[in-house]
């Protein structure tokens, strides 16, 4: 749709009217929005071993997420806000991740990212497919 002139109101000209007393020109703008989550991601430490347990989950809040650990080359592990791990499982190796050490989510209208439906985006470009989420409990190395 293209500009249009209207009356303007009974306080005068708006900003950017046109020449004519009286009229305001007005046109139409539409804007569209991507929500993009950047999450760091740092190398494991040495100190604790991380294994994965029997309970997964097919999707996980991406408010939830407060950073990640790179713990294969088809594994991110995810740290939660409260301290609780869960490792995101990939379809094959993501090679992208280790190079830039970050990633681009971009979760649906529910704030979810689902295994088996959602990518992941390595900060060097291309996407990696989620294939599960499993959860991890900390062990002591000696």
């Amino acid at each position: 749709m293209g500009p249009t002139a209207t009356p303007a109101s009974a306080h005068g000209r708006a900003e950017g009217a046109s020449p004519q007393p009286g009229y305001v020109q007005q046109g139409e703008i539409t804007v569209r929005r991507k929500i993009i989550v950047r999450v760091p991601v740092h190398r494991q430490g040495p100190p604790l071993k991380w294994t994965e347990k029997k309970k997964s989950r097919k999707c996980i809040n991406v408010d939830e997420i407060a950073g990640a650990s790179l713990s294969s080359p088809d594994a991110l592990d995810l740290i939660f806000r409260g301290g609780e791990r869960w490792r995101m499982k990939f379809k094959e190796e993501c090679p992208g991740l280790s190079f830039y050490e970050g990633f681009y989510l971009r979760p649906a209208t529910d704030r979810q990212i689902c295994a088996q439906r959602d990518v992941i985006h390595p900060r060097s470009g291309g996407e990696c497919e989620i294939r599960t989420f499993r959860l991890l409990k900390a062990e002591i190395d000696d």
